[in-house]
């Protein structure tokens, strides 16, 4: 299992077609530095004095607060009025945007994900 520390932010790029989770790790720069969420991993959120405010085992819901994009037939989640590929189940995604789209929260991510 591998470790990293970091701050929690979305990522987000031409062809992505919405936000991914991830943790800027500290001891890296660029697209080195992105480490991606994915169902299984461990996470811990720190707020910015130091207080933890989540810790658990991610989950990927995908049909929790489901839009249609406009002029498709497509669906997708949305949070902060942003479109999104997941939002954890069991966390209200507005506070989970929170902690991701503010870039003040701090992150412990232990990858358990057997897709990374």
């Amino acid at each position: 299992m591998d470790t990293f520390y970091g701050v929690l932010a979305q990522f987000f790029e031409t062809g992505c077609e919405g936000a991914h989770w991830v943790l800027e790790r500290f001891d890296k720069t660029g697209y080195d530095q992105i480490v991606f969420l994915k169902k299984g991993d461990q996470l811990t959120i720190y707020d910015e004095d130091g207080n933890e405010v989540y810790t658990g085992v991610i989950t990927e819901d995908r049909t929790t607060n489901l839009q249609q994009r406009p002029l498709t037939t497509i669906f997708q989640p949305v949070c902060k009025g942003r479109w999104v590929h997941w939002l954890p189940s069991g966390v209200d995604p507005e506070l989970w945007g929170e902690w991701f789209f503010r870039g003040r929260y701090m992150g412990v991510l232990d990858k358990r994900s057997i897709y990374e």
